[in-house]
């Protein structure tokens, strides 16, 4: 199954050439614009590609994951792959690095995934009284 981009509003203009072929880049601002389906099939590909490499799905791999999914950095398309060719395990540092390298400099003025899950989860948290 090939998935494609149909509608003009999630393709920035710029593109690349890759095997002959150009390629529309998804920006992260055309995010918000992909419809249900189209996102939905990209994390079951993210979720699938995290189990088969056994990465935990924290926010930020999965944010990691789903960047690769999309296939929209070829920096981080060719990093995952060299590593699984390699055999080489999705650690805390790999994936650590992953995110901060290729998903954490491209993603202006958002805060980290996991401080954000953290705080969610420590409001939730029942408050002792002392």
């Amino acid at each position: 199954m090939r998935l494609t981009l149909t509608w003009d509003a999630v393709v920035e203009e710029r593109k690349f050439v890759h095997r002959q072929a150009i390629v529309p880049i998804v920006t992260a601002a055309a995010l918000d614009e992909v419809d249900f389906e189209y996102a939905t099939a990209i994390a079951e590909k993210a979720k699938l590609l995290m189990a088969q490499q056994r990465v935990p799905p924290t926010p930020n791999n999965f944010h990691t994951w789903f960047k690769y999914s999309l296939g929209t950095s070829p920096d981080l398309k060719r990093a995952i792959d060299i590593l699984v060719g390699n055999k080489r395990k999705f650690d805390t540092t790999t994936n650590h690095d992953l995110f901060a390298t290729y998903v954490a400099p491209h993603t202006s003025g958002e805060t980290d995934l996991n401080n954000v899950s953290q705080q969610l989860h420590t409001s939730w948290l029942p408050q002792s009284s002392f």
